[in-house]
């Protein structure tokens, strides 16, 4: 027996969005990606990382520059790899780094504060440098004699929330007890 089924579209209908928006949402509406460079890079393996599976971490961060007479601004997206030494805690088996320049264009970049630009930066900019990292590291490792390494995905979510300050719930704000008064 098969089973069929039927999925019905929509059309017409919008989820709504918040009516407050971060502002780094704005500032991905308003640009356009205009290039991506690789601007520097370097990669070292040690022999013991060839055996077996390694664990990694991966650093990211990215900075803004704006031109005062240009409607193109400059982030600047650096990652890095670090896979730990099995025999030598002060020591890496596996380090691998790459820096990145996008150069976005937007006509009102100057009507957005700094934050909004910097927020964008470490949100949208790593997540568009980000396929370009993944594809790096998997041809190094290649290349090292390691088996290839897939980076897994970012998830944009996953930056926004790490943009998001912490805040402690009612409860754990309060002092715990009056002792001592």
């Amino acid at each position: 027996m098969t089973k069929k089924t039927t999925r019905k579209a929509v059309v017409g209908r919008r989820k709504e969005l918040p009516a407050e928006r971060p502002a780094w949402v704005a500032v991905a509406n308003a640009v356009q990606l205009r290039e991506i460079r690789l601007i520097d890079s370097f990669s070292h393996v040690r022999p013991e990382a060839i055996k077996g599976k390694r664990s990694y971490e991966i650093e990211r961060s990215a900075r803004v520059e704006i031109s005062a007479e240009s409607p193109l601004f400059m982030v600047f997206a650096d990652f890095r790899l670090r896979g730990p030494s099995d025999t030598d805690p002060n020591k890496l088996a596996l380090d691998i780094g790459a820096s990145y320049l996008l150069v976005y264009k937007a006509d009102g970049i100057r009507d957005f504060d700094r934050a909004a630009l910097e927020e964008f930066a470490d949100i949208n900019a790593l997540f568009n440098a980000w396929p370009y990292w993944r594809e790096f590291v998997q041809s190094i490792t290649t290349r090292m004699g390691l088996a290839p390494l897939t980076v897994p995905v970012l998830r944009i979510g996953t930056l926004a929330a790490e943009r998001r300050p912490a805040q402690l719930p009612p409860a754990a704000a309060a002092p715990a007890s009056s002792e001592g008064r």
